[in-house]
């Protein structure tokens, strides 16, 4: 086999590599040997055993297909050990820096999947909470609505009594005013009898007086015609010369 094939079979194992490095980022930690494969592979030394202790975790093969992975392996190894060192810091090198780079978009990916995830489930939480918000303020405007009905039909009870209160209290004002209206009417009527019997007595006695004077007047004047008369015979006999 060509060393162009062997460094071929080598990418592509690589590539096997980055793919599982990539998943891991994506969907959990569950091949992260590839990462570490690929950055102690960049340090200088790096041998093919210990390429194969890093394949390994507990006895499980992290990465496939290993039987080509370690023919390949040993191949390369038949080279010569500078040619080796130097195209595997390279080629280390390369992978790592191809690695960073899918890991840092995956990353970038699932870190954008993880900020909608969180936004989404905040959103929800955000939307339960305001309706829980919501619902809360409609109960307490509800309760609210009920003691104000409750206090609004207490205070028409109250007004209602007093209402009822202050139409009897002027229903017996009115009674009230009624008798005196009637008591006053019968003054009335009293103080008028009491005047015509008051005026007839008056005029009862004026006649009387009256009548009394003209009598007085009458017999004056009878009493001066006769003394007159006597008088004139006294005068007529010589009685008085």
């Amino acid at each position: 086999m060509t060393l162009t094939k062997q460094k071929s079979r080598l990418w592509q194992f690589v590539l096997t590599g980055i793919q599982g490095s990539f998943h891991d980022v994506l969907h959990g930690p569950e091949e992260r040997e590839t990462t570490n494969w690929c950055n102690e592979k960049s340090k200088p030394g790096f041998s093919s055993a210990k390429r194969n202790s890093n394949l390994k975790d507990n006895g499980r093969v992290v990465l496939s297909p290993t039987s080509s992975l370690s023919k390949g392996i040993h191949r390369i190894d038949s080279f010569q050990q500078f040619s080796e060192m130097e195209e595997d810091e390279g080629l280390g090198r390369s992978l790592v820096d191809i690695t960073n780079k899918k890991l840092k978009s995956a990353a970038k990916k699932k870190s954008s999947e993880i900020i909608a995830s969180v936004s989404e489930e905040i959103h929800l939480r955000l939307e339960n909470v305001k309706s829980h918000i919501i619902t809360e303020a409609e109960k307490t405007s509800n309760v609210a609505k009920t003691k104000r009905k409750h206090a609004e039909t207490r205070l028409q009870g109250h007004v209602g009594h007093h209402l009822e209160d202050l139409q009897s209290t002027i229903e017996e004002l009115e009674a009230s005013h009624s008798e005196l209206n009637g008591t006053i009417k019968k003054q009335r009527t009293s103080h008028q009898k009491l005047m015509t019997h008051f005026e007839g007595g008056i005029e009862t006695k004026l006649d009387n007086a009256t009548k009394r004077i003209t009598y007085v007047n009458e017999s004056a004047k009878r009493k001066m015609v006769q003394l007159k008369m006597v008088v004139v015979e006294c005068l007529k006999d010589g009685v008085l010369d």
